[in-house]
C-alpha cells in the first residue's frame, strides 16, 4: 500500500510541478525581460532551488540535524514562484481563476510533503501511523 501511495503522489506532484513550471514560465515572459529561451532557464533554476531545499531538509531531518536557513528560504522561494506563477496565469479569470491557480500551488506542496513523509519512512523503516484505526484493534 506504502508503494502505491509514493506512486500516486509521485504522479500528482509530477503533474502539479509541470503546470507550475508552465504558469511560472509565464510568469518570466510576462516581464518582458526574459523572453524565450531565458523564462525556461529562469524557472528551471528556481524550481531546482526549490527541489534542492527540499532535499537538504528532507536528508537532514532523516538524520536528525537541523537544516539551514538557506535551505528554508530556497523551498520558501520555490512556492512563492510557483504560487505567483499559478495565480498571475489565474489572474485574468477572476476568483475561479486564483482559486484554481492556488489549488494547483496547494497541491505541489501537499504532495511534496506527503511524498517526502512516506519516502521518509521508507527509507528509515519506521511504521506508518494510522489514526484511522480504532485504539486497541489488531487490524
Amino acid at each position: 500500500m506504502k508503494l502505491f501511495t509514493i506512486i500516486l503522489g509521485s504522479v500528482a506532484f509530477i503533474c502539479a510541478l509541470i503546470y507550475s513550471y508552465a504558469n511560472c514560465v509565464y510568469l518570466f515572459q510576462s516581464t518582458g525581460s526574459y523572453t524565450g529561451w531565458a523564462a525556461y532557464v529562469a524557472s528551471l533554476m528556481v524550481g531546482i532551488v526549490a527541489i534542492q531545499g527540499a532535499i537538504i531538509i528532507i536528508s537532514n531531518r532523516m538524520k536528525s540535524i537541523s537544516p539551514g536557513i538557506f535551505s528554508w528560504v530556497a523551498v520558501v522561494m520555490g512556492i512563492a514562484y510557483a504560487t505567483w506563477g499559478n495565480v498571475s496565469r489565474g489572474w485574468d479569470y477572476g476568483v475561479t481563476g486564483i482559486f484554481v491557480a492556488i489549488g494547483i500551488s496547494s497541491s505541489l506542496v501537499i504532495t511534496a510533503v506527503i511524498l517526502a513523509g512516506q519516502i521518509t519512512q521508507v527509507l528509515t523503516k519506521q511504521p506508518s501511523e494510522n489514526n484511522d484505526r480504532p485504539k486497541g484493534s489488531r487490524a
